[in-house]
């Protein structure tokens, strides 16, 4: 999780973005909001939506940003 606040914070940081949901190439907003993005990444929501589950310890892991 460190690793991806990071990710995530990374082009806020360097001016590219004002706020971490606001740079297009990012999953931030799919983690935090479950919306559909640029980047398509494996979460609750995605695996909810396909009928399946995540395994128990990524459960209800969001990223702050």
């Amino acid at each position: 999780m460190e690793k991806l606040k990071y990710i995530h914070r990374n082009p806020a940081t360097r001016g590219l973005a004002a706020e971490p949901q606001d740079w297009p190439w990012s999953s931030f907003r799919h983690y935090a909001t479950g919306v559909r993005g640029t980047v398509e990444i494996e979460s609750q929501w995605t695996a909810f939506k396909r009928g399946n589950r995540l395994p128990e310890e990524f459960r209800d892991q969001r990223v702050a940003g």
